[in-house]
């Protein structure tokens, strides 16, 4: 037997071919049956797994007319990577990135409602995808991956049953909250490290509608009254307000104080204003940050149509009660002469260490104008008395 000696290269190429796989692009169509308003269980084939790469599927209508000239399906055009478990390695992920279009006057909705890693149970390399009924796709992966519809008819029974007796999955009636229909759909967390990050649209943290901005849902709670935690900022960090020359902030300095507070600049040159404070304990200063064991401490003035004092006990009616001792005005003369102020009413150090209790004030003011209507009225008496005797 004679040998043949080939050159190193072409020998190397050769060992290359037997030894790996081909990895030639794969292409083909198939159609999901049923109904045009429901969503059936799609089965993909995570043909990547053993190359330790992701795999990477692309599912597409370019024509709204490709199953028929007047059918008006819409176009998709989405890419989906992905890579499962497959029974507890844990590197899964599945990501989509889904363009598609519908006529906004047709009845029936988008073309992907939900997708699942179909191996947490099982090793057979798979995921779902539900795609919309009564419509036709075109695919494409680097690698073999194999497409099998459950759409409820033959051959294709409903519901269908992951590997090793898993979970049963039928169709569905509408789109799950976690698809973006018309946009990216990331798996785990995500980290951008440019220096400058911008969102055009509407942002949702928890909702996948938002109407705002920035709309924030569904947080977990931290309160045993169920408030949510949607927004956390840690101690001396805080919320800006843009008011023009004015800044506004919104912040807690220490462990038992919420502050909002202003300023005249956006640095560090001017000190802050603390227009509203309000500590642990639930006492709140205006225009203080201070106010000490006040429910309310108000530096300056407060203006407001109409005060009420609730819960006042002991009016100062008592004054007109039979058994009340009224003192003279002798015993009020000398008590004057002496302290130089009305029998229980404080003095003027006393308001100015303590101040005023707006509530009690009113009754003792009362309660002197009800003793001098008393007195008043026997004077009166007096000299009804007088007038009749000089008659």
């Amino acid at each position: 037997m004679k040998f043949i000696q080939l050159p190193g290269l072409l020998l190397a190429c050769l060992l290359a071919l037997c030894c790996f796989p081909s990895q030639a692009q794969v292409r083909g169509t198939f159609v999901v049956n049923g109904d045009i308003d429901k969503y059936y269980p799609v089965i993909f084939t995570d043909s990547a797994w053993n190359y330790h790469e992701a795999s990477e599927l692309q599912i597409g209508r370019s024509s709204v007319h490709q199953d028929g000239a007047n059918s008006w399906r819409g176009s998709i055009i989405a890419t989906f990577r992905y890579h499962t478990t497959n029974w507890g390695n844990g590197s899964q992920f599945i990501e989509a990135d889904i363009r598609q279009y519908i006529n906004p006057a047709l009845p029936f909705n988008k073309f992907v409602a939900g997708w699942k890693d179909a191996t947490f149970g099982n090793a057979s390399k798979i995921i779902i995808i539900w795609l919309r009924g009564s419509t036709s796709y075109n695919y494409s992966s680097r690698y073999n991956d194999n497409v099998a519809v459950y759409d409820g008819t033959a051959g294709r029974p409903l519901p269908y049953i992951e590997p090793n007796n898993g979970p049963s999955h039928t169709f569905k009636t509408s789109i799950d909250s976690y698809v973006n229909t018309n946009g990216n759909t990331y798996t785990g967390s995500t980290y951008f490290l440019g220096g400058l990050n911008y969102f055009s649209g509407n942002i949702g943290i928890g909702t996948p509608a938002p109407t705002a901005k920035l709309e924030i849902a569904n947080a977990a709670a931290w309160t045993a009254n169920g408030w949510g935690k949607a927004i956390k900022l840690k101690a001396a960090q805080s919320i800006e307000l843009e008011a023009g020359i004015r800044k506004f902030g919104i912040g807690a300095t220490s462990d038992t104080l919420l502050c909002f507070f202003s300023t005249d600049t956006d640095t560090t040159a001017l000190p802050v204003r603390y227009n509203f404070v309000m500590t642990n304990s639930g006492n709140i200063g205006i225009g203080t940050l201070t106010p000490n064991n006040y429910k309310l401490a108000v530096e300056g003035t407060l203006g407001a149509r109409r005060i009420k004092v609730t819960q006042q006990g002991n009016w100062a009616d008592f004054v007109f009660h039979p058994e009340y001792k009224l003192p003279s005005l002798q015993e009020v003369e000398n008590f004057i002469a002496k302290n130089g102020h009305l029998p229980e009413i404080p003095t003027a150090a006393e308001v100015k260490e303590n101040g005023v209790d707006v509530g009690e004030m009113n009754k003792l003011l009362l309660q002197k104008v009800e003793e001098l209507t008393l007195y008043l009225i026997q004077q009166q008496k007096e000299i009804d008395e007088l007038k009749r005797k000089i008659k």
